[in-house]
């Protein structure tokens, strides 16, 4: 986790800033709290994107995203079943740098992910048996 901890304020150095969002949109800002709280920060950027090389950004190179069926292996298997299997991927529901468990999710966070793809009222409607 030490280890970690300094790859991790390398990272941080540049996507903690909101500034980065001007270099290539908001998907590259990573907040440095939300992130500290999450279980990926133990384990380090540098696990999950492994194609960083140590001269990023000035070599050029864009950095892979991040596979999660890697360590997530059994909950893709699963998922790859479902409905939404072909419409979105890990990252469209979860942001892997604010990871947290489901009960500490609120149902209004959670709504309103749904609500990117989906028209809030149409999706009452459709689910009020089970919502």
């Amino acid at each position: 986790a030490s280890a970690a901890s300094g790859a991790n304020d390398t990272c941080l150095g540049c996507h903690g800033s909101k500034d980065i969002a001007s270099q290539g949109g908001e998907r590259l800002f990573v907040d440095p709290a939300k992130f500290a709280a999450t279980t990926h920060a133990v384990i380090g950027c540098d696990s999950c994107h492994t194609s960083v090389t140590p001269r990023h950004p000035h070599d050029g190179s864009k950095p892979a995203k991040a596979v999660c069926k890697e360590c997530h292996a059994p909950i893709h298997t699963e998922y790859a079943t479902a409905l939404h299997s072909t419409k979105a991927s890990c990252n469209d529901c979860h942001n892997p740098h604010e990871v947290k468990p489901a009960l500490m999710d609120s149902g209004d966070n959670i709504n309103r992910k749904c609500a990117k793809c989906h028209d809030p009222a149409t999706t009452v409607k459709t689910h009020s048996k089970w919502l």
